[in-house]
């Protein structure tokens, strides 16, 4: 009767060739979290920019409509000081300023937008 052979590993190959797996395997879960990371981070980024535009288009709209109503509720006549404009200051904001110094109440008794003409 003929006895099976089977012809052993080597030992240390063996051990080198599971360290090796188990080294692969780590490092391509690292690589896994690493794109995940930065797909996350990114996802942020641009929610956040989408969040931040969309927020200033609103703000932006809703300034408007506030000086389109009160510029409606201002006396005929009354004068709108108004300073120099450049691309860091819009040429709403001294209207805006303007506005927020002058409370509703004085509109029609008082004009603290500027002299009247």
């Amino acid at each position: 009767m003929r006895q099976n052979t089977t012809i052993p590993m080597n030992t240390s190959r063996r051990k080198k060739n599971i360290i090796f797996i188990t080294i692969l395997s780590v490092l391509g879960l690292l690589g896994a979290m690493a794109l995940q990371v930065t797909w996350i981070f990114n996802s942020y980024e641009l929610i956040r920019n989408d969040i931040q535009k969309e927020s200033y288009a609103t703000i932006e709209k809703a300034l408007e409509e506030e000086g389109n109503i009160r510029f409606d509720r201002t006396p005929k006549g009354t004068e709108i000081l108004s300073g120099p404009t450049n691309d860091t200051i819009p040429p709403m904001a001294y209207f805006y300023q303007s506005l927020h110094s002058c409370p509703e109440k004085f509109y029609h008794s008082v004009s603290c937008l500027g002299p009247s003409p």
